[in-house]
């Protein structure tokens, strides 16, 4: 399970290397409960 957590995070890492993200939705709910479920929130992927 610690393997797969490190690779997980590793792919993490590079994938956010080499794309940009642009959020979509247009307000986000300030309350405690974003921190743990934002609810639906759009993202554009762009390569860089």
């Amino acid at each position: 399970m610690r393997f797969a957590m490190t690779e997980l995070q590793l792919s993490l890492a590079t994938l956010v290397q080499r794309v940009d993200f642009d959020r979509i939705t247009e307000s986000i709910d300030p309350s405690f409960r974003v921190s743990l479920d934002p609810g639906p929130l759009e993202m554009r992927v762009r390569k860089r």
